[in-house]
């Protein structure tokens, strides 16, 4: 249902393939309302898990007092790795393909192939 929800490439690309330029426009105002009911739709729910979430875990930190400093502990350790780990993965093909495009012909092929491989390996 989120993903559903939360996707939207599909359509973007559909629309931006089409070849009949004369319902474009048409289909263009469709699309955008058919997304920002999606989105709309996105948000609500997510506001109302985050909303129970925190209703949860409230709970849980009340009846089980000794074990909020460990929560809070493992949450920022775990939204820190979740954030920068990700990052740091998609920069290591960027450093491959920036010198890709600056240096000669023979040697940009090789470069690039060499960060798509990592790209599609890592990511």
């Amino acid at each position: 249902m989120i993903k559903n929800l939360s996707l939207s490439q599909d359509v973007i690309i559909e629309l931006k393939q089409e070849k009949i330029k004369l319902n474009l426009e048409k289909r263009y105002k469709k699309i955008m309302r058919v997304l920002n009911i999606k989105f709309t739709f996105f948000f609500i729910f997510a506001f109302i898990f985050l909303v129970l979430f925190g209703y949860y875990i409230s709970c849980f930190c009340g009846i089980y007092v000794n074990t909020q400093i460990n929560l809070i502990k493992d949450s920022v350790i775990s939204l820190i790795t979740s954030l920068f780990i990700p990052f740091g993965l998609n920069l290591i093909p960027g450093f491959f393909r920036i010198p890709a495009m600056n240096v000669k012909k023979p040697s940009r092929k090789c470069l690039y192939k060499f960060s798509s491989i990592l790209e599609n390996f890592l990511c």
